[in-house]
């Protein structure tokens, strides 16, 4: 069977397939199937597997990484899904899903006007303002519902789960670290040798290359930031601090 998984390999292909590849085979060791091959479509993760064990290894998947809406009728049927940033322009935030069938389909997008609808209460804002004040760079993971589904074009909006973490962390009094084209291990690694780790409040991984930290209270995330891109030098990492926290004196 093939299987398009909801994660994006544009940086580090091959070493982000061979990772994979063994977190495939920790997950597996107790069920009866095999992986034929693990490859990529499109820059999606792509898998062929066989065994008496593959819904169960579906559902182990879906829960952790997502299945890519391969086909553009999937999005008729479930219209939440999880893509990608793939690039901002004027008026739209285009993403990519792994849609191949009936043909590549990467003409996915929000428009401005739902950014201003969901993300700021109407204000007629730049986009590329919202893109700052939310941390929507290219390849950061997003879940979106489909709102108007078509061949050619697919329009969305940021489904509700979406929409909760966004107001989590504009509203919520801990500053964060996004790191981007990043492996887990490699973010471990760098928070060991930056002496970081008593400044962190949690560490959770977005995608396969993309994390957040959560700093502690009254911790800087430029700071933090600053100290791992020292170990980090070719990943993206952004600082961000919420906007609607108020700080009683």
């Amino acid at each position: 069977m093939e299987v398009l998984i909801s994660e994006k390999i544009n940086k580090k292909p091959q070493e982000t397939l061979n990772f994979f590849k063994i977190l495939m085979l920790e997950e597996t060791k107790e069920l009866a199937i095999k992986i034929e091959k693990v490859t990529e479509e499109n820059g999606f993760i792509k898998l062929f597997v066989e065994g008496e064990d593959l819904e169960v290894f579906l559902n182990i998947i879906k829960k952790t990484f997502g299945l890519a809406p391969s086909h553009i009728n999937n999005l008729k049927i479930n219209p939440i899904f999880k893509a990608f940033i793939s690039k901002i322009q004027k008026d739209k935030l285009y993403l990519q899903a792994g849609i191949i069938h009936p043909k590549p389909l990467d003409n996915i997008y929000i428009p401005i006007e739902t950014l201003w609808s969901q993300l700021t209460y109407g204000k007629k804002e730049d986009i590329n303002n919202i893109a700052t004040q939310y941390c929507l760079f290219k390849d950061f993971p997003v879940e979106v519902r489909a709102v108007q589904v078509n061949e050619s074009y697919v329009e969305a909006a940021f489904s509700d789960k979406q929409l909760q973490l966004f107001w989590e962390w504009q509203n919520f009094p801990f500053e964060r670290v996004i790191i981007a084209d990043t492996l887990i291990n490699e973010v471990k690694k760098a928070i060991k040798l930056a002496h970081a780790k008593m400044e962190i409040a949690e560490i959770k991984s977005l995608s396969l290359l993309t994390h957040l930290l959560t700093c502690k209270l009254a911790i800087s995330s430029k700071d933090l930031a600053f100290k791992l891109q020292k170990h980090l030098p070719s990943s993206r990492i952004l600082a961000f601090i919420p906007k609607n926290v108020k700080i009683d004196c």
